[in-house]
């Protein structure tokens, strides 16, 4: 029996080290607004996270969005209305992992900090890439949205549905 082989597309291992190396920039950013706003300013690390993470989110967007994926999209309304429920999302997993570590294993907020943003890497990664900068699953999204028409009257041969994002036929 042949062993199973995985391997790896070369675009997606340069897309996730950009993606890890402008995260790395997002993620100072991350970093200084809750340390700023957690030990300077003495907020509780809830709020402190939130604002991290609003700060930081808006910095890997911007990056990914023009070094990472080279996305041209003009559509930014709308990936950045992904990207914030991404955001939302990933806000809420880090705020229960950190909850766990400071307030059940009395982990240091700002350790719990980091070890929370290494576990998120992977995951962000996966979301922006097939989700938040697709161009196909926009397009996909607007066939089903009823667009005013210049006529009333419709094509008999036009498709009924298109095909799903992930095809590529």
């Amino acid at each position: 029996m042949k062993p199973i082989r995985f391997t790896i597309s070369p675009i997606i291992l340069r897309q996730f080290s950009s993606y890890t190396l402008m995260g790395g920039i997002a993620t100072i950013v991350d970093w200084s607004v809750f340390y700023i706003a957690n030990q300077l300013f003495e907020i509780g690390y809830r709020l402190s996270l939130l604002l991290a993470l609003i700060f930081g989110s808006l910095t890997n967007f911007t990056l990914n969005k023009k070094i990472t994926f080279h996305d041209t999209s003009r559509q930014i309304a709308r990936q950045l209305a992904v990207s914030a429920l991404v955001a939302t999302v990933s806000y809420f997993m880090a705020l229960m992992i950190m909850t766990l570590q400071v307030d059940r294993l009395k982990v240091p907020p700002v350790l719990a900090r980091i070890s929370t943003t290494g576990f998120m890497l992977l995951i962000n990664f996966l979301i922006n890439k097939f989700i938040t900068f697709n161009p196909c699953l926009y397009r996909w999204i607007e066939s089903f949205v009823d667009y005013p028409k210049a006529s009333h009257s419709v094509r008999s041969d036009a498709p009924k549905r298109p095909a799903p994002p992930y095809s590529h036929s």
